[in-house]
């Protein structure tokens, strides 16, 4: 037998996945904040592995061949955090009109009396457009890097 779902049940379904999709963009902005601090803190003391351990291969040229390996890693990992935060971005949009339109045709405006506030308010309401700006700031490290390396390479 076929279940029809309710209103009550699609828009409480709609809170729950944008609640999940907020508490999963948290996660991810962890990750690759933690991840990309891990790899700068790294880079300076990649010369200081030249003076511990004598190796006849290791020269700066070397050193420099790493920083550059890891100044893409970074960059490649910044253009991926951008992606995903723009598709969470676009996914809580959607899901935030679709509990507009559910509130809209059942005469319930909680959702849409937040989001007004939200708008009229100097506060931001829409967290992980703002939060767009950290990759390609770790972006624009990894560029100054990468470019720092190459010419001390070349």
């Amino acid at each position: 037998m076929e279940e029809i779902i309710t209103t009550e049940k699609a828009y409480t379904a709609a809170i729950d996945l944008k609640k999940h999709a907020e508490d999963r963009r948290d996660e991810i902005n962890k990750y690759y904040s933690s991840l990309f601090a891990a790899i700068v803190t790294i880079m300076p003391f990649i010369g200081k592995i030249e003076e511990v351990i004598k190796l006849p291969f290791f020269s700066s040229n070397s050193i420099n061949l790493i920083v550059i390996i890891l100044s893409i890693i970074g960059l490649t990992l910044s253009i991926s955090w951008v992606k995903v935060l723009k598709h969470i971005h676009t996914y809580i949009i959607a899901l935030e009109n679709f509990i507009i339109v559910i509130e809209q045709t059942q005469n319930n405006k909680l959702f849409t009396h937040l989001t007004k506030f939200f708008r009229d308010s100097e506060t931001s309401s829409k967290i992980t457009k703002d939060e767009i700006w950290i990759p390609y700031i770790f972006m624009l490290i990894f560029i100054i890097i990468l470019l720092v390396s190459l010419v001390s390479y070349l």
